[in-house]
């Protein structure tokens, strides 16, 4: 754990996201991308009081299931060069490492945003 946090030390999150593979990169505009419409689908529906958003629902669901995917994914290419290359230093995988934990908690931002702004709706 101190190698993980001593490769990560002094890295912000734009360095984080400009050294990640590009299906990170492209999930995570896709997952902020949500969050933004999910804010305001979520504002939209708190401030009208209607009924539950189906659309909050869905982004809700396939947000963390694409963060999920994805990381998955990300995973698995990271595993695969680790293998390739020979490099089991947490100081070099750490970048990586930390570019699909902020994909999967961006994903769950998203899904409790979604789930938020449709509670306490009344039903349809």
């Amino acid at each position: 754990m101190k190698a993980f946090l001593e490769g990560i030390e002094g890295l912000s999150i734009l360095d984080v996201v400009m050294f990640a593979v590009p299906t990170t990169k492209l999930s995570l505009a896709l997952l902020i991308a949500a969050a933004m419409v999910v804010s305001v689908l979520a504002v939209k529906r708190r401030a009208a009081d209607g009924p539950r958003s189906a659309a909050l629902f869905v982004i809700g669901v396939v947000g963390p299931g694409l963060g999920l995917l994805a990381a998955l994914y990300d995973g698995l290419m990271i595993k695969q060069a680790s293998d390739a290359t020979g490099v089991t230093d947490l100081h070099i995988l750490a970048p990586s490492i930390l570019g699909v934990l902020l994909l999967l908690g961006l994903s769950l931002i998203v899904a409790a945003i979604a789930f938020i702004g449709n509670a306490g709706a009344r039903r349809i």
